[in-house]
């Protein structure tokens, strides 16, 4: 596995998907993340920095709180377009999985993957 789609968390499925990927999705992977990357700068590091640097303004606190709130409310979205993703590779489908199948996080059964 590379260490470019190494996550502290990753589960079974995930690492076996990653590891049989084709480079075209592969590639669709990287620039999907570029894309959460960039929304995460914009929504939370951005606002906050700016919060940081004028302490003093409530107003750019209150544009950080609701950049927190949009992220919060996107998450699921983020989350559930990756496991569909995942779903859709090459051998996620030879080996049947679906998107509801699929585990990003392991947490809980560390046997969950059975061939």
């Amino acid at each position: 596995m590379s260490w470019k789609a190494w996550s502290p968390f990753q589960s079974l499925h995930v690492k076996l998907i990653h590891a049989n990927m084709t480079p075209h999705e592969r590639a669709k992977l990287q620039r999907d993340n570029l894309y959460y990357i960039v929304a995460m700068q914009v929504l939370l590091v951005l606002p906050f920095v700016f919060a940081i640097l004028n302490k003093d303004n409530v107003y750019l606190w209150g544009v950080f709180a609701v950049g927190v709130a949009v992220y919060l409310g996107l998450l699921p979205y983020w989350l559930r377009h990756l496991r569909q993703f995942l779903a859709d590779t090459q051998w996620a489908k030879a080996q049947g999985l679906g998107a509801d199948e699929i585990k990003l996080f392991q947490f809980g059964d560390a046997n969950e993957y059975r061939s």
